[in-house]
């Protein structure tokens, strides 16, 4: 029902532009002709090529009736009930009639409803693909979780290799355990308020900036410069998973903090 509206929408407002663009035809053909000027006919092609405002009303007709031919190629038409009839537009002889005597006040706000209506369309189409996007998120985030979940459980265990590779001492195992268990808890928040959609692409870029930054820096702080090669290599190597490597990056230069 929401995806026929653009489509009724769209049909109400080119049925009002092929009134508007009669009820203009009708308004020219009345004017009195002179002897020498040709044939009615020949006078409207000359009038539709030369007027600059009907030939932006028929660049704008046939823009309407492209998007509700696009609408309709693109959905399922589902089994039609009584609430999926749209309501009938007003006939083309009385909205011709209407038009006619319009004054160009009146031309100018069916120019801006026409706007309007492909204004909402627009805003309609981006509210659904914006739905159809936290859908495919919320699908991706269930796999995230579960690859944290794993880290979690085999924290102890990844630590201890991670700690003969360092040669690390047992209170600086216990640290590691502890900053690991953390940036995976900022991974995994991550995920959350990416497949909630509540925050901007900027907003999640400056968190992600900022966890991997902290991260880089406990690390340097707890193993020092020469301990840092050989944990970006347990990370390349998938000691923690893909996904704590892509939080990390530990293919790039952590020479100093950030």
């Amino acid at each position: 029902m929401k995806q026929a509206l653009p489509i009724v929408l769209l049909s109400i407002a080119i049925s009002a532009l092929v009134s508007f663009l009669v009820a203009t035809a009708m308004r020219s053909d009345a004017q009195p002709v002179e002897a020498e000027v040709a044939t009615p006919e020949r006078q409207r092609a000359l009038r539709a090529d030369s007027d600059p405002d009907w030939t932006e009303l028929r660049m704008a007709l046939a823009s309407l009736e492209a998007k509700v031919d696009a609408l309709e190629s693109g959905r399922t038409k589902p089994t039609r009930t009584a609430l999926d009839v749209a309501p009938e537009a007003p006939s083309g002889t009385s909205l011709a009639a209407s038009l006619a005597e319009l004054d160009p006040r009146g031309e100018q706000a069916l120019r801006a409803e026409v706007s309007r209506v492909i204004a909402q369309i627009e805003e309609e189409k981006e509210e659904q693909a914006h739905e159809e996007e936290l859908v495919e998120r919320r699908a991706e985030a269930v796999k995230a979780n579960k690859e944290y979940d794993e880290v979690d459980l085999n924290l102890t265990e990844s630590v201890g290799k991670l700690g003969n590779q360092l040669g690390l001492g047992s209170a600086d195992l216990r640290d590691m355990k502890s900053l690991l268990a953390l940036q995976n808890d900022r991974n995994r928040e991550m995920t959350r308020m990416w497949s909630g959609g509540e925050n901007s692409d900027e907003e999640l870029g400056d968190i992600f900036k900022a966890n991997r930054a902290k991260h880089r820096a406990e690390i340097l702080a707890l193993v020092g410069q020469g301990g840092i090669e050989g944990y970006r290599k347990f990370l390349r190597d998938g000691g923690l998973g893909g996904r704590f490597s892509f939080f990390t990056a530990p293919w790039e230069d952590w020479a100093e903090a950030e």
